[in-house]
């Protein structure tokens, strides 16, 4: 079992069991909705992928059975597209993130989950249709970079931009992109002196690669 009853990493029986039984036993819908959003992205991520499908089970009976609390189940369609994405799965981490999208004029929604038009944009690059490429265009010319403030953050948006533009023949701008997000990829030094990898660009041998195939 994990230190906390809805963070564990694996599940069987005795853990399902003991997962319900304190579901059942939490106060109100906003605390069962939050313990079903933690338990069910937990399993998303974790290494043994016979576990998956018990996370996306869990998310899904978050959405069915507490639609309006908000917070945990944008959080839920979140986790999804990001779990798609991850596994290339580009049409259903498309839907989950266009539905995160849609919540995005909620004030508290905004913050946390600012960058899904991002991801959106990312999974619309994989579509190699024009149509698509062009929305993907759009959320990168209108999305508020200057509200990221770690250096990782920057490198994902400029090297994305970078791609989608090029992917349009927007040469100009792809190189204007490609450069910024080679420009941060080459910084060493911690961005924060307590926190030497918070913010630090890991960017891959391809995705420099490619950058430079731009410029």
């Amino acid at each position: 079992m994990a230190k906390e009853w809805y963070r564990n990493e694996t599940w069987n029986e005795t853990i399902a069991t003991e997962f319900e039984t304190k579901l059942k036993r939490a106060r109100g819908d906003d605390s069962k909705a939050q313990y079903l959003e933690l338990q069910g992205c937990t399993l998303l991520f974790v290494p043994d992928e016979k576990v998956h499908l018990i996370g996306i089970n869990l998310l899904n009976r978050l959405f069915a059975n507490y639609p309006s609390e908000t917070l945990p189940v944008v959080g839920g369609y979140n986790a999804l597209g990001v779990y798609y994405l991850k596994n290339k799965d580009w049409k259903q981490a498309e839907h989950y993130f266009r539905t995160v999208v849609s919540y995005l004029d909620i004030p508290f929604i905004q913050s946390p989950f600012r960058d899904a038009k991002l991801k959106l944009a990312e999974t619309l690059l994989h579509s190699e249709n024009k149509v698509a490429l062009s929305e993907a265009y759009d959320l990168i010319r209108t999305f508020p970079v200057d509200e990221l403030m770690l250096n990782s953050q920057l490198f994902y948006f400029y090297n994305l931009a970078a791609l989608v533009c090029d992917a349009l023949n927007k040469k100009t701008e792809a190189k204007e992109y490609a450069g910024s997000a080679l420009e941060l990829a080459s910084i060493t030094e911690p961005q924060f002196s307590r926190h030497k990898t918070v913010g630090l660009v890991q960017a891959t041998e391809q995705q420099i690669s490619m950058l430079q195939l731009i410029l």
